[in-house]
C-alpha cells in the first residue's frame, strides 16, 4: 500500500491501516515509517486517518452492552433467589433511609433496561405476540426469552410469541437481518427462525441470518443448524459455511468469511470483493438511500474495504477515492454517481 496520494478516506477504508492503528507490530510501525519518510507531504493525511479511526473503534457495540447487560441480570436473578419479593405497606410520612436506597437502586435498574431497549420486555402490555423493529440505519441488541440473545439490523423486524413454555419448540419470525446467539436447551426445545425462502432450525448455536426482498442468506459462525428450504432436502451446515438462496428457490453453499459477513453487528461495514451493485443495495437495504449510477459499467466493479463505522457517507467517500469517481448529493438520501 502507497501512502502516496492517499486520502483520508482511502485510508480509513484499508484493513491495513486500520490494524496497524489498533494492533501495531513492530513490522507496520517499521512500514508506515518508511512511507512517511517517503512522502512527508501526506503527514497531516496519515495522523487525521489514524485520528478518526481511533476514535471511531473507542464507542462501545451493541454487543458489548448486550455483554453487560447479561452479566447485570445474572446479578438481578440471584438476589431474587436469594431475597423472594415481598408486598410491604407504603409508609404514610417519612419514607425510611432504607427504602429511600432501594428506590434510588430500583429508579437506576428500571434506568439501565431503558437504555439498552430491554423495557419492552418488562413493560409491553400483555399481548399474544412481541414485535421487535429497527429503522434505518440502526442496530439494537435483545435479550428474549429463553435467555438467548438476537443482534436486529436496520429495516428488520423479529415476531415471536411472548410466552415460551417448557417442552415446547422456540420460534421467532425474521424479516430483514439478524445475528443469533442461541442459549442451548434440550432437544425438545428447538430454536426456529421462519422466514419466508426457508426455516432455520437450532439447537444451540451462532448464525447470522440475512432475508432481503427474494434473498435468503445463512453464515454459520459455529454450532450447527439445519436448514429447511422448497424442493430440497435439510441442509445441515457446519461452521464458516454460508448458504444463499436466490429468488429462484436455487441455493449456493460456499465456506465464507462469517465474521467479515457479520460484523455489521459491531456497527463496521466490510466489503470483499463486492460489486458497487450489492454495495448500492446494501445502502437501500439499511439507510433508505437512492443510489443511481450513471454509467452502468461502474456496477459490476468490486470493491474491499472496511469502514470501521456504520457510516453510509464514509462508505461512498472511500469508493470515490478508491474509483477516482464523482458522487452528487441530489438530496439528504439520493446520490449520483458519475
Amino acid at each position: 500500500m502507497n501512502l502516496n496520494h492517499m486520502t483520508v478516506a482511502a485510508l480509513v477504508a484499508s484493513e491495513h491501516f486500520q490494524n496497524h492503528c489498533l494492533y501495531p507490530t513492530t513490522q507496520s510501525v517499521a512500514y508506515w515509517e518508511q512511507q512517511l519518510l517517503q512522502f512527508p507531504e501526506q503527514q497531516a493525511v496519515f495522523e487525521e486517518a489514524k485520528a478518526l479511526v481511533l476514535t471511531l473503534t473507542l464507542q462501545p457495540s451493541d454487543y458489548e452492552v448486550s455483554e453487560a447487560f447479561l452479566d447485570f441480570k445474572k446479578v438481578i436473578d440471584q438476589q431474587q433467589l436469594e431475597q423472594p419479593t415481598k408486598l410491604v405497606a407504603l409508609p404514610s410520612k417519612k419514607t425510611p433511609k432504607n427504602n429511600r436506597r432501594k428506590f434510588i437502586s430500583i429508579a437506576a435498574t428500571l434506568l439501565f433496561l431503558f437504555s439498552l431497549g430491554i423495557w419492552k420486555f418488562f413493560l409491553a402490555p400483555s399481548t399474544a405476540t412481541i414485535q421487535l423493529t429497527t429503522n434505518y440505519g440502526d442496530i439494537k441488541t435483545y435479550l428474549l426469552p429463553d435467555g438467548s440473545k438476537v443482534i436486529l439490523n436496520a429495516n428488520s423486524s423479529l415476531t415471536f410469541h411472548k410466552h415460551w413454555s417448557n417442552n415446547t419448540q422456540r420460534k421467532v419470525q425474521l424479516v430483514g437481518e439478524a445475528f443469533f446467539e442461541v442459549k442451548r436447551k434440550s432437544v425438545q426445545e428447538q430454536f426456529i427462525v421462519q422466514t419466508n425462502k426457508g426455516t432455520i432450525q437450532v439447537l444451540g448455536t451462532s448464525f447470522n441470518v440475512k432475508q432481503r426482498a427474494t434473498t435468503l442468506e445463512v453464515a454459520l459462525l459455529e454450532g450447527a443448524v439445519a436448514l429447511s428450504i422448497p424442493k430440497y432436502p435439510l441442509l445441515n451446515m457446519e461452521p464458516g459455511e454460508l448458504v444463499r438462496i436466490d429468488g429462484t428457490d436455487f441455493y449456493d453453499r460456499k465456506t465464507a468469511d462469517v465474521d467479515a459477513f457479520s460484523a455489521w453487528r459491531f456497527k463496521r461495514m466490510v466489503f470483499k470483493e463486492m460489486t458497487i451493485a450489492k454495495v448500492i443495495q446494501r445502502l437501500e437495504d439499511e439507510f433508505n438511500w437512492k443510489v443511481t449510477v450513471a454509467d452502468q459499467t461502474l456496477l459490476k466493479r468490486k470493491i474491499t474495504a472496511t469502514i470501521p463505522k456504520n457510516d453510509p457517507e464514509l462508505l461512498l467517500k472511500a469508493l470515490s477515492e478508491i474509483y477516482d469517481l464523482q458522487i452528487e448529493q441530489l438530496d439528504i438520501r439520493t446520490y449520483l454517481i458519475r
